[in-house]
């Protein structure tokens, strides 16, 4: 169950999912963090933390900035028409702390992750389809925005039980001020969205 699981855990299954249904060697789900202005990811396998400054020129802090997809489905043939055409040319089409274990990127697949209040979550970026030579097509895009989007609901639960573990567990110190009660009032909103009631409470006991 992804709503259940933490943080490290869910980006792990969630990359295995997503290079299962689009068949893609490779998958980097890449997070926001606002306070730092990266976009960061950990790679399951190798435990590599990557981070993308929001102002990369890199193909994914491009399509952070846009909010629009991008999908190259022969790099090379890319680059010849860049070069034709005068069109854009990225700095990286794979982070520079990634390239070393990608190796040769012969097509991407790159999306913006769009949460469900449609403020920009992160990217998720598929490198080189398998058994294919034609790269990720249109279904591929389609499969990738639905994961994205039940993904994005999935990252956006383990923050909010990440951040009230870290608030004395179960308990939460209301004098650490506003940021206990965002975690209160976003946890009461997704149980009443999710049981479909009208209203919700959460008693705290103080002692």
């Amino acid at each position: 169950n992804l709503a259940e699981l933490s943080l490290p855990k869910l980006l792990k299954s969630l990359t295995i999912k997503t290079k299962e249904v689009l068949n893609a060697e490779r998958c980097v789900w890449y997070i926001l963090d606002k306070d730092r202005g990266v976009l960061w990811s950990r790679l399951p396998n190798e435990g590599q933390k990557l981070k993308v400054r929001l102002n990369s020129e890199g193909i994914v802090g491009h399509v952070f900035r846009e909010r629009k997809s991008i999908n190259i489905d022969d790099i090379d043939r890319y680059h010849d028409e860049v070069e034709k055409n005068k069109g854009i040319i990225f700095e990286d089409l794979v982070s520079k702390d990634y390239k070393s274990i990608v190796g040769r990127v012969k097509s991407t697949l790159v999306m913006p992750m769009i949460g469900e209040d449609k403020s920009i979550m992160g990217v998720v970026q598929v490198f080189n389809k398998l058994n294919s030579s034609i790269g990720f097509n249109a279904e591929d895009e389609i499969n990738l925005r639905i994961i994205s989007d039940h993904g994005s609901i999935a990252i956006e639960n383990a923050a909010i039980l990440q951040e009230t573990r870290n608030s004395h567990s179960i308990g939460l110190d209301f004098s650490s001020d506003v940021q206990a009660i965002d975690v209160l009032d976003r946890v009461i909103q997704m149980s009443v969205k999710d049981t479909h009631a009208q209203h919700g409470v959460i008693y705290m006991y103080k002692h």
